[in-house]
């Protein structure tokens, strides 16, 4: 008897383990897969959306940049200096200008500076102060650019972006450049804004400490105009000419680690937005989320072991004391064995038994609850239309209107009725009552 009984419990406990891991494995694995897929897919459109909501955060300021240049070039002051004859009104526009370029610094925030270049006086006007080219190169050289090219860049007509630092090279900056046309063949002015780097920055989506990622904006020829940092700058010609004008997205070895390239073109501006991730940045959350998992089914499992063996303890004890009353025969061990199941029933018939006579109860009362109700809400009783509506509901009393009309009757003359006739005076009140009960 004792090995069936070892059997019997290893045989609830090896089913319950058996329940609970093969679904769990199997289940936890499919999940872990498809998890890890779709978690995948979700980083990368996030990456990618991450850029295209950049594309048009730049596109919009560079817009609000066009519109200043379009302000600028139909300033009435400065069609003065570039066509005004009379000395004294041309020094006064020459005056007036750089006021008003200055109120624009002051409401346009995006630009750090804005530059007028007139082409017949060949100097460039700015908020504070006046620049020849000889002094404006001074201060802003270029590298792939000397002072005649510069005169020529500057002479040509549309809008173009060029990359510029100070002399001193702490400061980087986005040139952008609009001429003020006059006609379709001729420009005799150009606008110069300066956006810093460190403005652009914030308009990409800003990684933690721990990410790598860098971002670029490129021209339609593929000439860098903007690098978040120095060392991404170094990595652009190890995938520049496979982006080139090109809205994808790539995964692609730089230096031994791979990187998430993620490229977008503007639709309204000639310009190319791109952002470099390493991928084990952007699966980070993948390799969380599995770590996470893997963590959390090795404490399934070890409490579903402990549970699985407590449970079998649990139900193999009533199999047990019916097994020792079976030996037996005691009124000990039945008596063990009938707590396990029949203080359930003996609680269950209590409870129905109670229940059904607490509901006779209250049907025999619910007639005289109903009257009681009626007339304490007809002397008006109540004060809190909540507790009406509670004892509508409880008494299950449903009027069609809460408009009432209010019966009263009173018998003035009893003279008729003699203390004989003390039957039909009963008789007389069941009948006015039993009307009033039915109204």
């Amino acid at each position: 008897m004792k090995i069936f009984r070892q059997k019997t419990f290893q045989r609830f406990w090896v089913s319950y383990l058996l329940v609970l891991i093969l679904p769990l494995f199997i289940v936890s694995l499919f999940m872990m897969w498809y998890n890890t897929q779709v978690l995948t897919e979700e980083a990368r459109e996030t990456s990618y959306q991450g850029v295209v909501q950049t594309n048009e955060l730049i596109d919009r300021e560079f817009s609000e940049l066009k519109e200043v240049a379009i302000q600028i070039g139909s300033n009435q002051d400065v069609r003065r200096i570039m066509f005004e004859q009379d000395p004294v009104e041309w020094q006064y526009a020459r005056w007036q200008v750089p006021h008003e370029i200055m109120a624009l610094n002051t409401s346009e925030q995006f630009p750090e500076e804005i530059l007028i270049y007139f082409h017949n006086t060949q100097e460039f006007l700015s908020a504070s102060s006046y620049y020849d080219v000889e002094l404006f190169y001074q201060k802003y050289p270029m590298d792939d650019r000397n002072q005649e090219s510069l005169i020529g860049w500057l002479t040509e007509g549309g809008q173009d972006y060029s990359r510029v630092s100070t002399q001193d090279g702490l400061r980087n900056y986005l040139l952008y450049k609009s001429s003020i046309p006059m006609n379709e063949n001729s420009n005799r002015g150009t606008v110069l804004m300066f956006v810093d780097w460190e403005t652009i920055l914030p308009m990409f989506s800003t990684p933690s400490e721990k990410m790598e990622q860098y971002d670029y904006i490129l021209d339609i020829e593929g000439n860098l105009l903007y690098a978040s940092s120095e060392e991404g700058e170094a990595y652009l010609p190890q995938f520049s000419a496979a982006v080139q004008g090109q809205e994808l997205q790539m995964e692609q070895e730089i230096d031994g680690r791979a990187y998430l390239i993620t490229s977008v073109t503007s639709d309204i501006l000639p310009l190319q937005y791109i952002t470099v991730m390493a991928m084990s940045d952007v699966l980070s959350s993948v390799a969380m989320m599995r770590t996470n998992f893997i963590l959390i089914l090795l404490f399934c499992i070890l409490f579903g072991v402990i549970g699985s063996f407590w449970l079998s303890r649990r139900n193999y004890q009533p199999i047990v004391q019916l097994l020792e009353y079976a030996e037996s025969g005691t009124l000990e061990d039945k008596r063990q064995a009938y707590e396990e199941f029949g203080k359930v029933i003996d609680q269950l018939d209590a409870l129905f038994t109670q229940n059904r006579s607490l509901m006779q109860s209250m049907e025999k009362q619910i007639p005289s609850m109903r009257y009681s109700f009626a007339a304490n809400l007809l002397a008006g009783r109540y004060r809190s239309q909540e507790s009406v509506a509670s004892m509508e509901e409880l008494l299950d009393i449903h009027f069609p209107s809460e408009n009432f009309a209010v019966v009263i009757t009173r018998v003035e003359d009893y003279s008729r009725f003699t203390q004989e006739d003390e039957k039909n005076l009963s008789l007389v009140n069941f009948a006015l009552q039993n009307v009033f009960r039915e109204i």
